[in-house]
């Protein structure tokens, strides 16, 4: 138990799987991202998943200082995105222009067989438009097994 080896993985993810994302984010994309505050991975159980997709997506609209969505609304907001041959879902969400600071999320989930897997890039939404493209190049390469 001292060791950190039980069932439990770290929240922001297995240290060695954030530094490994960090090492291709690097080689492919010329960025280092610091493992330990700028990388999570979180895998859930999709029978959990903290709520539904659209639970999900309303977490993350909050974030940015956005209303929530009705369910009718969702899938005008949400794209479908392909990691391999498993479909996910992407969102980009951009806070209000006035408000400060103006916040943004690009997100997606998957779910791969028992687990949902979520990635989000979520900062200032200057600095999230910069980085989305090498974020949605980051989705693409994502492979599982």
């Amino acid at each position: 138990m001292r060791e950190a080896k039980n069932q439990y993985a770290p929240m922001p993810g297995v240290p060695a799987l954030r530094e490994a994302l960090a090492d291709k984010i690097e080689l492919l994309y010329g960025r280092r991202y610091d493992p330990g505050t700028e990388i999570t991975v979180s895998a859930l159980s999709a029978q959990g998943m903290g709520g539904d997709l659209l639970m999900n997506i309303n977490r993350w609209r909050g974030q940015v200082k956005l209303a929530e969505l009705k369910s009718d609304e969702l899938k005008s907001a949400i794209k479908p995105l392909k990691f391999g041959e498993i479909e996910g879902q992407y969102v980009e969400l951009f806070g209000p222009a006035d408000a400060a600071p103006r916040k943004a999320i690009a997100g997606a989930i998957v779910i791969h067989g028992e687990n949902a897997w979520y990635f989000k890039l979520m900062g200032d939404a200057t600095g999230v438009e910069q980085e989305r493209e090498r974020f949605n190049a980051f989705l693409k390469s994502v492979q599982f097994k």
